[in-house]
């Protein structure tokens, strides 16, 4: 009788560790991706970036040049020639995301426009 009260005793302490070092374990982390990685807009257009999924906590959008494209709320508007770099950094996620915006002038060669 003693036996089973001491293997009854180790059962118990054996699955409360197991239930104990279950409840350690991390949260799954949420992977946010970017709706595109590379534009390329012509002088004075406009694309809209969106995150998925959407996140809960705010985002902050940032132009490597905003001589060349500023972003307000995830919308790229292009203002000059060259290729700049856009990230969102979003509250409380360590990596920012990052889209590569290529600038082209509206003019084709031989002088035209577009």
């Amino acid at each position: 009788m003693k036996k089973r009260s001491i293997w009854l005793v180790i059962g118990l302490l054996i699955a409360s560790a197991v239930f104990a070092l279950a409840g350690c374990r991390k949260k799954a982390e949420t992977v946010y991706k970017l709706s595109e990685t590379e534009i390329v807009l012509t002088v004075g257009q406009e694309k809209e970036l969106t995150i998925s999924p959407v996140p809960a906590k705010p985002v902050s959008w940032e132009s490597g040049d905003a001589a060349v494209a500023t972003v307000a709320n995830g919308v790229v508007s292009a203002i000059g020639a060259g290729t700049v770099t856009v990230t969102a950094t979003i509250e409380g996620v360590k990596d920012p995301l990052s889209c590569t915006v290529t600038v082209k002038n509206d003019q084709v060669e031989g002088g035209g426009t577009i």
